[in-house]
């Protein structure tokens, strides 16, 4: 994306965006399916929904209204793949995910536009999800919170270097949190904090380059000090390998090159030189 664009080059491609179809009126409105929960909670989102409805926003394609849709967006604490980082706080998850192709307008009678993709993502509280075989896994007390989210966004994709969002269409459902659900503000167990992407790349550059395990976490904090200094990570990521990322990693790179952590030592010699084949 060039830095050279103005404000108005900006205005003028969002008009190009084209906006999602108009909802049917006469539509009932309901609950995702997709949504994993328990029936107590099922039960009160419909009555939620009997009583005062949807909460619904469609935004313009016009740069006020995107600025609006952004700052909405991240006050519910939402994240996207790829564009914005999930903050480990947040309550919500994202539980599917659909996209389809749509294609940007054109002046040429006839002719389709720049493809665009068009992804509509649904978020649901950790803290009303019903998830009883894997609450282990979730940091959030369930008290059966009966907030969701439907989010739809418009990207550029064409570019591998240059992806990036280009209009919040919608976002809806019940954005309000449960009184329960408010009054939680810590965690019942220390979540998930996933490794950062930049230190993966360089934890797997060096397997590639058969380092041995015994080394790669030393190795992977010296790189790290000198890129982020003493911190262990942020709201995002993690800094520092824990004690399973170096195995974790290992099976990664072996799954490539179809070789067999099981296995024995010698049944994989033929194998192991196609770790220093891995292109980086």
């Amino acid at each position: 994306m060039s830095f050279s664009k103005t404000s108005k080059d900006f205005a003028n491609e969002l008009l190009l965006v084209p906006r999602p179809r108009n909802p049917n009126k006469n539509q009932k409105q309901s609950i995702p399916a997709v949504l994993d929960l328990t029936d107590a909670t099922r039960t009160i989102i419909e009555q939620h929904i009997s009583l005062v409805g949807l909460d619904k926003h469609l935004f313009a394609h016009t740069i006020d209204d995107q600025n609006r849709a952004y700052h909405m967006l991240t006050t519910q604490g939402l994240h996207i793949p790829n564009e914005i980082d999930r903050d480990i706080r947040s309550k919500y998850s994202i539980w599917h995910t659909s996209s389809s192709i749509v294609h940007m307008k054109t002046f040429a009678k006839g002719q389709k536009g720049r493809e665009l993709k068009r992804y509509v993502r649904c978020y649901q509280c950790l803290c009303g999800t019903d998830s009883s075989q894997d609450r282990r896994l979730i940091p959030w007390k369930d008290v059966s919170c009966f907030s969701w989210i439907r989010l739809v966004t418009t990207h550029d994709e064409n570019d591998e270097n240059t992806k990036r969002l280009l209009a919040i269409d919608e976002i809806s459902g019940v954005l309000d949190h449960s009184p329960s659900c408010k009054q939680i503000v810590e965690m019942d167990r220390d979540a998930s904090i996933p490794l950062h992407p930049e230190l993966k790349a360089f934890a797997l550059s060096l397997l590639y380059n058969s380092i041995p395990l015994t080394q790669l976490r030393q190795m992977c904090k010296q790189w790290a000090v000198q890129r982020w200094g003493d911190a262990q990570g942020d709201n995002h990521f993690r800094f520092r390998l824990n004690h399973h990322d170096p195995s974790s990693l290992y099976r990664k790179v072996s799954h490539e090159r179809g070789i067999s952590p099981a296995t024995a030592a010698e049944e994989n010699s033929g194998n192991a030189v196609n770790l220093l084949q891995i292109p980086f």
